[in-house]
């Protein structure tokens, strides 16, 4: 029995565990492409640098650090010219745009090259379909326009013509961007020039897209405003753009209605439904006294300032004593 159990005793200490190999972890590379060296380089320099990139985000990164980039005065032109021709080679609209804006920055910070600059722009998107970078290209055109010099007519021509060309485009921000330009930089001109251009900014009143009528009625008070005679006899339908489901549409009637009204006190106009005639200003008093009922707080309070600017003396008699009665 003794013998047995020291067999069994031994037994058990004489066995043998195999424990499994522990997996040696692999090493893995990490493969890390060089960046364009850009310190201590010049702005022209950056934009040659552009033809080394491979893919649309490289780009992108580029033009970022271009734009923090100060321009010789003696490079604008190579400049321009060399990002014009990449943006003609470039497949992604995002750069295309980048490009644009990078555009009007140049523009912005040298005066003396705007019309250049402005010319290559209206030239690179000749050939470009995309909505975005068209939009962009008109955002330019507007923003430097207004650095040219009033004297400039025919240039100023030039610009809303090119604004008229793009104005069918169908995309929303396009249509926006050349209604403003039509506002901004219509030259003033005769009567007849006046109510063909009133005409072409009125046939996008009724627009699908509220941001282009809002946009329409913007342009007309825009034009008021440079002193264009605008004809009285739109009232009926700017009036009827108060009822708009759109709160960006009826502020901006709400104040075309005070300027015309205040503009035209004595024009005579039909109450609708009625026979009846009414002095414009006295029709003008009775909107912009409903629209402090409107349901948008931002038209309410833009009522209640008209209010206290109408320049008729028997309107402004009228409120004050209705507000010293109640």
């Amino acid at each position: 029995m003794a013998a047995v159990l020291k067999k069994r005793a031994l037994a058990e200490y004489s066995q043998t565990i195999q424990e499994p190999a522990s997996a040696i972890p692999t090493k893995r590379l990490r493969l890390v492409k060089k960046q364009i060296s850009t310190s201590g380089t010049n702005f022209l320099t950056l934009v040659n640098h552009l033809e080394e990139c491979k893919t649309s985000n490289e780009v992108l990164n580029l033009l970022l650090q271009i734009s923090d980039t100060d321009l010789e005065v003696n490079d604008i032109s190579e400049a321009v010219k060399k990002l014009g021709d990449h943006f003609k080679n470039e497949k992604e609209s995002s750069v295309r745009v980048k490009i644009l804006s990078l555009l009007y920055e140049i523009g912005v910070e040298n005066n003396s090259e705007v019309v250049a600059v402005i010319d290559e722009t209206i030239l690179l998107l000749k050939n470009d379909n995309s909505h975005k970078v068209i939009a962009q290209g008109m955002n330019t055109i507007l923003k430097l326009g207004k650095l040219v010099s009033d004297v400039a007519t025919a240039f100023h021509v030039k610009l809303v013509e090119v604004a008229k060309l793009y104005l069918k485009d169908t995309s929303h921000a396009v249509k926006c961007k050349c209604l403003e330009i039509i506002g901004v930089h219509s030259p003033l001109t005769t009567d007849e020039n006046t109510e063909m251009l009133v005409h072409l900014i009125r046939s996008y009143f009724n627009h699908d897209d509220a941001r282009v009528r809002c946009q329409a009625f913007s342009s007309i008070v825009c034009l008021h405003e440079r002193n264009f005679k605008i004809n009285p006899n739109i009232y009926i339908d700017v009036s009827n753009a108060l009822k708009d489901d759109y709160e960006i549409v009826r502020h901006v009637v709400l104040k075309l209605i005070w300027l015309l009204g205040n503009t035209y006190p004595e024009n005579e106009i039909f109450v609708p439904g009625s026979e009846h005639e009414i002095r414009l200003i006295d029709d003008a008093f009775g909107k912009i006294c409903n629209g402090v009922t409107d349901l948008s707080m931002n038209v309410r309070t833009l009522a209640a300032q008209l209010l206290g600017k109408l320049y008729n003396y028997t309107i402004r008699t009228t409120i004050c004593s209705t507000g010293s009665l109640r």
